[in-house]
C-alpha cells in the first residue's frame, strides 16, 4: 500500500514539473523581449517628421519573426509599428477587416501581456505561438466604428474609434487582442505591405487627430 501511495506521489509530482517544465520553455521560445533600439522601425518615417520622434522614450519588443517599436511623436502620438517577417506577399490582398464580432471572451492558454496601463495605447495580449501565413482577420468589437477606410495599393486600414480589436488566423483562432480598457478610442489603424514584410501601425493620442496623420509616414 505504501509503495503504491509513493508512486502515485512521484507520478503525480513528475505531472506537476512537467507541466511547468513545459510552459517555461514555451514562454522562453516564443515570448517577446525587450530591447532598446531606436532606430528599430525609424525608416518609416518620413525624414522631415523624424526629428519629432521622442529618442528616449521608446522600447522595441523582439522575438523571432516579428518586432513591435513604441514610438512618441511631438510629445503627443503614441506609435505602435508591428512587423511580421516572412509573410506569403498573397496575405495582404486577403486580409478582411470585420466589424460587429464579439471579443468579450477572448482567453489565451499561455500568452504575454504587452502595455498594460499605458493609456491612450491600448493593452495589447497575445498568443505565444502565431503564423501570420494561415490567413488573417481584423476582427472590431460592437462597440468600435469605422469612421473612415484607407486602402491602396501598399498599405490600407481605417480611422475610427475602437474599444477592443484582434487579429485572428483563417479558422477564426485569435492570437492578439488590443484593449481600450473600455473606452471608444480615437484610432488609425494601417497595414503596409513592404516586399516579405508585413507592418501593422497603430496611432493613439490624448490630443483631438484624424487620418490626415497618415503623411508623416512612408509607406510607398
Amino acid at each position: 500500500m505504501k509503495d503504491k501511495l509513493k508512486r502515485f506521489i512521484l507520478l503525480i509530482a513528475f505531472v506537476i514539473i512537467s507541466y511547468f517544465g513545459i510552459s517555461l520553455l514555451l514562454f522562453f521560445a516564443f515570448h517577446h523581449h525587450f530591447v532598446f533600439n531606436y532606430k528599430t522601425h525609424l525608416g518609416i518615417f518620413n525624414d522631415s517628421v523624424k526629428k519629432n520622434i521622442n529618442p528616449f522614450l521608446y522600447a522595441c519588443a523582439v522575438k523571432k519573426g516579428d518586432l513591435l517599436s513604441f514610438y512618441i511623436y511631438s510629445g503627443r502620438y503614441y506609435i505602435d509599428v508591428w512587423e511580421f517577417k516572412d509573410i506569403d506577399e498573397t496575405i495582404f490582398d486577403r486580409i478582411k477587416i470585420n466589424q460587429n464580432i464579439d471579443l468579450d471572451n477572448i482567453k489565451f492558454y499561455s500568452g504575454e501581456e504587452l502595455t498594460e496601463n499605458a493609456y491612450p495605447k491600448p493593452f495589447i495580449k497575445l498568443k505565444l505561438h502565431y503564423n501570420l501565413n494561415n490567413g488573417l482577420s481584423i476582427d472590431l468589437d460592437d462597440h468600435s466604428k469605422i469612421l473612415k477606410i484607407i486602402d491602396s495599393v501598399n498599405y490600407k486600414g481605417f480611422y475610427g474609434k475602437i474599444s477592443r480589436m484582434a487579429f485572428s488566423t483563417k479558422g477564426g483562432d485569435h492570437f492578439v487582442l488590443f484593449d481600450y480598457y473600455g473606452i471608444s478610442e480615437p484610432t488609425l489603424f494601417l497595414i503596409n505591405k513592404k516586399g516579405s514584410s508585413l507592418f501593422f501601425i497603430i496611432i493613439n493620442s490624448k490630443v483631438k487627430f484624424d487620418e490626415s496623420i497618415i503623411n508623416i509616414f512612408k509607406l510607398e
